[in-house]
């Protein structure tokens, strides 16, 4: 294996570990926020939590377009 084709797929593994994180995190945060009452900041994590997915997406194409 290349060191191209094996920094790529460390890439790609970082992005997802990142993603399923951040994702769970911004969704805990947004679950919280609605339970204490406070829908316009949950909403604010829920959109955080959509750009992170569309970064990752538009990352992982990157890494694709690398190997």
């Amino acid at each position: 294996m290349t060191p191209t084709v094996r920094s790529a797929e460390e890439l790609a593994a970082t992005i997802a570990a990142m993603t399923e994180e951040h994702i769970a995190m911004y969704a805990g945060m947004a679950r919280t926020a609605h339970e204490e009452g406070f829908d316009d900041v949950a909403g604010w994590f829920e959109t955080l939590a959509k750009a992170v997915r569309s970064h990752a997406r538009r990352m992982r194409g990157i890494a694709r377009q690398t190997t």
